[in-house]
């Protein structure tokens, strides 16, 4: 999945979010900065991190529930050769497509700031810059953020997701044990001007 696609996903999210909203509706958009560290036990990956983008996008729909999609791209990742069918050592992009529940808890903090927590599955795409070969799977991801108001429809996010994953090759090597992690700060536009 290139940076690209993802753009074109979180803005049909966008326009799907001006098309459903309604008055108890809680939609909003955000794009962020995000460090994306991999360990698997696929040695070509093992230990590999590189920093990209975030791009995300929700919409309650129960008193301070959110579902929420997200997509994460970090490009020029190192790569060890592979394992299986041999390919020399070369870089990759790490994309993550993950769809979550999101709790926040605007009660326990001042009004300024929102403390959440979250989880959902997630599907990860590594993918070789040089060479036709892949790794793909999907898992869960848990995590928990922290959302502070800027103004009535801006906020900064800051927030760290855990995912764990099974992957397979392009030629249906695998599984292969995968866990990663992101961090991540964005900005995020609230449709409805109000923070929770």
């Amino acid at each position: 999945m290139s940076v690209g696609c993802a753009c074109r996903l979180v803005a049909s999210l966008a326009v799907g979010l001006l098309v459903t909203h309604n008055a108890l509706a809680q939609p909003y958009v955000g794009l962020g900065v995000s460090r994306l560290s991999l360990n698997s036990e696929y040695s070509s990956v093992d230990g590999r991190s590189g920093t990209g983008i975030t791009l995300f996008g929700g919409t309650e729909f129960a008193p301070t529930w959110f579902a929420e999609l997200s997509i994460s791209a970090a490009s020029g990742i190192d790569s060890g050769p592979t394992e299986n069918i041999f390919y020399p050592a070369d870089s990759a992009e790490y994309d993550i497509l993950r769809i979550a529940a999101r709790k926040s808890f605007p009660g326990l903090a001042d009004q300024s700031w929102t403390p959440w927590v979250t989880v959902g599955t997630a599907y990860h795409y590594v993918s070789w810059d040089t060479f036709y070969y892949q790794l793909d799977g999907s898992g869960l991801s848990f995590g928990g953020g922290v959302d502070f108001e800027l103004a009535p429809s801006w906020s900064l996010r800051f927030q760290a997701i855990s995912h764990r994953f099974s992957a397979h090759d392009t030629y249906g090597y695998g599984p292969f044990s995968s866990r990663s992690t992101e961090l991540s700060a964005g900005v995020v536009w609230h449709f409805a001007n109000r923070l929770r």
